[in-house]
């Protein structure tokens, strides 16, 4: 299972937070996410195998086991996966601002969907835990319930 958690930064629920739950998940940095560097992402795992499979590919395609020169590419699916030090001095700031951004991001949809009449609108939100994103705001209209709940 690959998690898209492209949105997901902090987000969790029933005690699993995003980027834990698969085999893998991706998270992005783009510049309209919760947490931006700019450009970028990151790849997240917990089986060793498939860490040293990302590993290698992002490093030319690198033995990571074998010798520490980069110029001894060994995969054809390899890629220069590394970040400048710009990009990363980017991310680095963020990981101290993303969580006022998500608990700010969830105060001011509390307050959105506190102003709206239930009589016509039905908000749809994650049970329990913490939505990172609200990228995608449901709403059912009146007149449509019944047809589409």
């Amino acid at each position: 299972l690959v998690e898209d958690a492209a949105h997901g930064h902090l987000a969790h629920s029933k005690g699993e937070f995003a980027g834990t739950i698969g085999d893998a998940a991706a998270f992005s940095f783009f510049p309209t996410k919760v947490m931006t560097a700019g450009e970028a992402g990151m790849i997240t795992t917990k089986d060793p195998k498939l860490f040293e499979k990302m590993q290698s590919i992002k490093e030319f395609g690198r033995d990571i086991h074998g010798p520490r020169s980069r110029l001894n590419q060994v995969r054809q699916d390899a890629i220069n996966g590394r970040i400048c030090e710009f990009t990363g001095l980017l991310g680095f700031l963020e990981c101290s601002r993303v969580q006022a951004r998500v608990e700010r991001r969830n105060l001011l949809l509390k307050q959105f969907f506190a102003k709206l009449d239930p009589r016509y609108y039905r908000v749809v939100m994650q049970p329990e835990g913490r939505n990172a994103a609200y990228k995608c705001i449901a709403l059912l209209l009146g007149s449509m319930r019944g047809r589409r709940e």
